[in-house]
């Protein structure tokens, strides 16, 4: 099973390939530009638009374990750390908003 999507993306490579090589597979498949799949990439994110080719596509590459389901599990996982660290990062020794001075 992939545990991000830059997993995902890199398994378009074949063994021993490079990042890049990936990237352009992918987005020929996708019918992206290779800056927008190393967007995708770099933020370690594939749209949901995209799902339905991408699982299609990783189908016909034999690329397996890619699904519609593992795709959304992705993304819950990810908002799921998103919010975690928004939490971490909130101020602890804020004023309730009732007593804030008001502007």
């Amino acid at each position: 099973m992939f545990k991000s999507y830059k997993q995902v993306i890199g398994a378009w490579g074949q063994a021993g390939g490079t990042v890049a090589d990936a990237l352009r597979a992918f987005a020929a498949d996708m019918q992206i530009t290779t800056n927008t799949a190393k967007a995708m990439y770099r933020r370690d994110s594939i749209p949901p638009d995209y799902w339905p080719r991408a699982v299609s596509k990783a189908a016909a590459r034999n690329i397996a374990g890619l699904t519609l389901d593992h795709l959304a599990e992705l993304r819950r996982a990810k908002t799921e750390r998103l919010r975690r660290a928004a939490r971490r990062t909130r101020p602890k020794n804020r004023a309730p908003r009732a007593l804030q001075a008001t502007a």
